[in-house]
């Protein structure tokens, strides 16, 4: 009796943690992290409020286990639901930047509440993958592999390589042409010149991604909001905004199928399992990374997608799988080389308290079962309320003019960054909404602008 009361229990917050993801994702800068950070400074009075309300008989650990449960189920709900205003009003955090052209394209196709279908079903795919994917991860990453030794050793090498990848895949666009000769320095101006733009772009929004962090940001909230805030909306976001209302597109009917499983079903037979399980994977990799982010995963990743009709949709899939499987495998990290890799498995390992034994490894314990059972509530929850939050948005988005709502998104945004960050924070903002404008401008790919994170990353690692 007392098993099935503590899976009750477990259930309801882990609803709960999953309201606070869903409010966290539908609002921009308002991150999750934000919402662990107060619940871990609230702790203290929560758990003496648990124990007395649910008559727990002074189970501490029972009460913290609640606690972090709201807090993992919060932030696994809101990889779900953070792509709704990604997709529909530009507006993404540092998981979604990448989306948010693919998804903004799907937009003005039409296929807006398509992308974020598609999105769901990849988030909770990914969740079930990553929980196929644990004994493995278990066995490459601890014992007997020790794989996560050697990648920490040669993180600078390793980010490099990627970055030199990702420069020199840069072709600004042009075919491949068989048929016409060029001479030998046409052939070598034709290929240096794209990659130039490309590590340009790099330069620059890598410098601009150390120098936010001299800015003393301090907004009307005080509330601890990283300077990538600003940037990352500005990068990727400001500046789609302020290229769509330039141009006027006419935003068309948002498709919503009366019947979506039939409907629908055509996109899970087009690499749907593999680019989930490819996007699950990466975001598995980089849960295990220090000073990589989802984002970084995503640049990678988008090299094995081919330029074919179905790209974006694709690219949505492998995105969405990364978030997804990025916050699971966070929390997977935390108990097999305890190491906490982002805020809200910070918030929990401060609370659960997990500790070093033996080998430097901490064995399975059953608080890591618990939370488990939260991650699984929580990915149901944030899929049927991405669907429902998807649809309500989409079929409402029409009834507005376009470019009257992107310029209310626009005040939103600057508003929302004003709140948060201040003065210097729309100082960042807008230089970086600049700085966005010149992929389409120079004619590459917008993923250059990326080294806004990973300059800073091998700057940090760098042994030179």
């Amino acid at each position: 009796m007392e098993m099935v009361f503590t899976l009750f229990l477990l259930i309801v917050f882990s609803i709960f943690g999953s309201i606070l993801g869903l409010v966290t994702g539908m609002l921009p800068g308002i991150h999750v992290n934000m919402v662990a950070l107060l619940l871990l400074v609230w702790a203290p009075l929560i758990v003496e409020s648990v124990i007395n309300e649910l008559s727990l008989v002074n189970d501490v650990w029972l009460a913290t286990i609640l606690i972090c449960v709201v807090i993992l189920s919060a932030s696994v709900v809101h990889t779900f639901v953070d792509f709704i205003p990604s997709i529909f009003f530009g507006a993404p955090d540092e998981d979604t930047v990448l989306s948010v052209l693919p998804g903004h394209q799907m937009l003005l196709k039409g296929q807006g509440y398509k992308a974020v279908v598609l999105s769901a079903y990849s988030s909770f795919m990914a969740t079930i993958l990553s929980f196929s994917l644990l004994i493995p991860a278990f066995l490459l990453i601890g014992e007997p592999l020790n794989l996560y030794v050697f990648i920490k050793r040669n993180i600078f090498w390793l980010l490099v390589v990627v970055v030199s990848f990702l420069l020199l895949s840069e072709n600004g666009g042009r075919e491949k042409d068989e048929k016409r000769n060029f001479s030998c320095l046409t052939k070598v101006r034709d290929f240096l010149k794209p990659r130039f733009k490309a590590l340009f772009l790099f330069l620059i929004s890598g410098s601009l991604g150390l120098v936010i962090y001299l800015f003393p940001l301090s907004g009307v909230i005080e509330l601890r909001v990283s300077a990538l805030f600003s940037a990352l909306t500005g990068l990727f976001g400001v500046s789609t905004l302020f290229l769509s209302i330039l141009t006027s597109p006419k935003l068309p009917k948002q498709h919503i199928p009366k019947k979506e499983r039939r409907d629908y079903k055509t996109l899970f037979k087009n690499d749907f399992l593999k680019n989930s399980l490819k996007g699950t994977i990466a975001g598995s990799v980089v849960g295990f990374l220090p000073g990589v982010s989802s984002s970084h995963a995503a640049v990678i990743s988008s090299f094995s997608l081919k330029r074919k009709k179905r790209r974006n949709e694709c690219f949505i899939v492998v995105i969405s799988s990364i978030n997804t499987a990025n916050a699971f495998f966070c929390l997977v990290a935390l108990f097999l080389i305890l190491r906490p890799r982002n805020g809200a498995v910070i918030a929990i390992n401060k609370l659960l308290m997990i500790s070093e034994s033996g080998n430097g490894s901490v064995a399975i314990s059953p608080e890591f079962f618990l939370l488990l059972i939260g991650v699984l509530v929580a990915s149901l929850f944030g899929l049927y309320s991405t669907l429902f939050l998807g649809k309500v948005v989409a079929s409402r988005i029409n009834s507005f003019s376009y470019k009257k709502t992107m310029g209310l998104v626009l005040i939103v945004i600057f508003l929302v960054v004003y709140l948060f960050t201040g003065f210097y924070g729309l100082v960042i903002l807008l230089v970086s909404a600049l700085v966005g404008l010149l992929p389409p401008l120079l004619g590459v790919r917008r993923s250059h602008l990326m080294g806004v994170l990973l300059f800073p990353v091998i700057v940090y690692f760098s042994p030179f």
